[in-house]
């Protein structure tokens, strides 16, 4: 699935425009009062008798709208309120929209059906999995890590969890009024949220752990970027004026060292003081940015940085320079460069850490149940049934 959303996350399908550039969408340079289809249309577009229609028309809540209509359409099979196939179409309310009076009418006074997605109770996984090569990765690989089979119903249950993230931002964007659709902006954040960190929440929601979230609000997410980038300049800013500092310092000092029967004195060069301070430093950071996730990252990071800085501290204890003061020093510099990359570590794992998410929680079902109400019953969602159909509605 995650595959799929980067047309829509980052192109322009149609008149689909989530992602711009901060350019004008294509309704905005060149709107008209002009028909559309139904199926994919806001409910603007589907009528001449409301005030400021033409501005209305050039709004990119449009494209918005238009764009969350493909990704529902990927994602159930059918496209907003029209009938799903088998069903008379009558139910809920998906109804067929080129069959109805007023298409704009039916858009304005109800809502489409919360999508069910194929990972739904009685799919089969195995053969599913096969069309999805993204996410047979992920969920093959946080299977065999939980010791799960890779058909297991606790694999399903977690993966359409994961995928009820993408379905509220869909929904979102399905407003029938402009004014409670999000900016295109913020919609695009939230598809390459769901995407950058598929994967990684398919893991949480096998471990029953909260979910990275997908958030739309784009300025959130910018602010805490730009803190994270700020803090970074100011360690990296700080990390070289400790190393500079520390290699001027200890430049050219006597020195006299002891390894078992191995013994030197000289003078210490300034790059050798550099290098001791600066490479275990580097090797964390590396390590950590090689690592698949921010949470391996971290732990990797760390790792490499702990076990770079021992070899220092060793031959640091078994050195004796001429003056006292300057050893005290080196060892101050130690630490503080220690310090300042960990710290840049561990607020890059901090940066995507759920700031507010939901957790799994098992279902039990008694029996199957067909289409949205076994989704309902595993996101824990009311579920309406009636004789002929079952329908599904997802609280705000």
């Amino acid at each position: 699935m995650p595959d799929r959303l980067w047309l829509v996350a980052g192109l322009e399908p149609a008149s689909a425009v989530a992602g711009t550039g901060g350019k004008a969408s294509f309704t905005e340079r060149y709107a008209t009062l002009r028909r559309a289809t139904v199926a994919y249309a806001p409910p603007e577009m589907l009528t001449d008798d409301i005030p400021d229609l033409r501005a209305l028309r050039m709004s990119p809540a449009i494209d918005v709208y238009a764009a969350a209509s493909t990704v529902y359409e990927l994602i159930a099979g059918v496209a907003p309120y029209e009938a799903a196939p088998g069903t008379s179409g009558t139910s809920g309310s998906r109804k067929k929209t080129r069959d109805i009076a007023s298409p704009y009418r039916l858009k304005m006074d109800t809502r489409p059906d919360y999508p069910i997605g194929a990972h739904a109770p009685g799919c089969d996984l195995t053969q599913l999995l096969r069309r999805e090569p993204d996410v047979a990765l992920a969920a093959a690989e946080q299977a065999q890590q939980l010791g799960l089979e890779p058909d297991s119903e606790e694999l399903r249950d977690a993966l359409a969890f994961v995928d009820a993230q993408l379905f509220d931002v869909v929904m979102a964007c399905l407003s029938s009024h402009q004014k409670d659709r999000p900016e295109p902006a913020a919609v695009e954040a939230a598809l390459s949220a769901f995407c950058d960190h598929y994967a990684q929440n398919v893991g949480r929601s096998l471990r029953g752990e909260p979910l990275t979230p997908c958030p739309m609000d784009a300025s959130g997410r910018a602010v805490r970027r730009a803190l994270m980038v700020g803090a970074a300049v100011v360690c990296g800013v700080v990390w070289a004026v400790v190393v500079v500092s520390a290699a001027l310092l200890a430049s050219g000092a006597r020195v006299t060292a002891t390894l078992g029967s191995l013994v030197w004195s000289g003078s210490l060069p300034g790059i050798i003081a550099a290098l001791a301070l600066a490479l275990p430093d580097i090797a964390g950071v590396a390590a950590g940015a090689l690592a698949r996730d921010r949470r391996s990252g971290f732990l990797q990071g760390v790792l490499a940085l702990s076990a770079c800085e021992v070899p220092v501290l060793v031959v640091a204890a078994c050195s004796v320079f001429s003056q006292r003061a300057l050893m005290g020093g080196l060892v101050a510099a130690l630490v503080a460069t220690y310090t300042l990359t960990w710290f840049l570590l561990a607020m890059g794992f901090a940066f995507e850490l759920p700031v507010s998410a939901p957790r799994r929680t098992k279902a039990q079902m008694a029996t199957p149940l067909a289409g949205g109400a076994a989704a309902a019953r595993t996101f824990g969602v009311p579920v309406e049934v009636s004789s002929d159909s079952i329908s599904t509605t997802k609280e705000a």
